[in-house]
């Protein structure tokens, strides 16, 4: 875990540490990564006194693990930037990993592997002026995590939504009009769903009524269960 979480780091990320002290930051970080525990992800904020990353004086250290799927960190770097918070590094290392039936670690390898890979993003940041913009962050963190996860999570049943869509268009003879061919320009990777709902539509006139229980994405029904934090 140590040598692939500095691999993935600047090469200047522990200039000015002393060994002991990049021993206990190490630690610290693994004890993190090993208690993810059953929850979808783990969200942490942390104060670091020393000088890290070749910079002197106080920074805050924002960490994540949780299950690796695509946009993640893209979308909480967006965050970061749009509120001009700083980024002085950002190490995100890959592990394989296998927990047990509690979420405990029971294996770790670096890089993908077969049962699972996790992220622990490491953004070192400017310290926060109050705990208070530290539990902001953070909270603001989490919603941008659940819902990066509901929409990576439901990609691909939205797209079988879409072909079931064509499917009875073609089924009516009616894949060639207008509606079924905005479809298949939508299903041609023209459209980036972040969610979709499905619609009872009842006599004209009347208003259509979502069928929330059905939705995906965004619009999917229900929440995550609390995240660690």
């Amino acid at each position: 875990y140590a040598r692939f979480t500095l691999e993935q780091g600047p090469a200047d990320f522990i200039a000015g540490m002393e060994p002991s002290t990049v021993y206990g930051f190490l630690a610290e970080r693994f004890a993190f990564f090993r208690r993810r525990g059953e929850y979808p992800f783990s969200l942490q904020s942390s104060e670091l006194p020393q000088a890290v990353n070749g910079v002197a004086g106080e920074h805050c250290l924002l960490e994540l693990v949780t299950d690796d799927r695509p946009f993640l960190i893209d979308s909480l770097q967006a965050y970061l930037v749009s509120h001009n918070i700083h980024i002085h590094a950002l190490i995100h290392p890959i592990f394989g990993v296998e927990r047990d039936a509690r979420g405990g670690l029971s294996a770790i390898e670096m890089g993908n592997g077969e049962d699972g890979s996790e992220v622990h993003a490491q953004f070192l940041v400017d310290a926060a002026d109050s705990n208070h913009l530290r539990e902001k962050i953070i909270a603001d963190f989490r919603a941008i995590l659940r819902q990066v996860v509901v929409c990576v999570d439901d990609y691909l049943r939205m797209q079988e939504r879409l072909d079931k869509i064509l499917s009875d268009f073609e089924a009516e003879g009616t894949k060639g009009e207008a509606p079924a061919r905005l479809v298949e320009w939508f299903r041609s990777d023209n459209f980036l769903f972040l969610g979709l709902m499905p619609f009872r539509f009842g006599a004209a006139g009347s208003s259509p009524v979502a069928l929330t229980q059905q939705g995906l994405g965004l619009f999917r029904s229900g929440s995550l269960r609390s995240a660690r934090h």
